[in-house]
């Protein structure tokens, strides 16, 4: 989920990206590697900025710390 998420970003899909980044979040939680998972919520803090959900975003960019 997480590389298609990324593909999505980079292609202009934000909104199909950033489902793509929480189902990754969801479903593999337990087995991320911690570089993984910053990525992730990094990736999905910055595709929520660019629809203009801060608040949102923040949160995100926040648990990638």
């Amino acid at each position: 989920m997480y590389n298609r998420g990324l593909v999505k970003s980079r292609l202009d899909k934000t909104e199909e990206a950033i489902l793509d980044y929480k189902k990754a979040l969801e479903s593999l939680s337990g087995n991320l590697d911690n570089d993984t998972k910053y990525q992730c919520e990094f990736n999905l803090g910055v595709c929520l900025r660019r629809q203009g959900r801060l608040t949102d975003s923040i949160t995100h960019l926040k648990n990638a710390v």
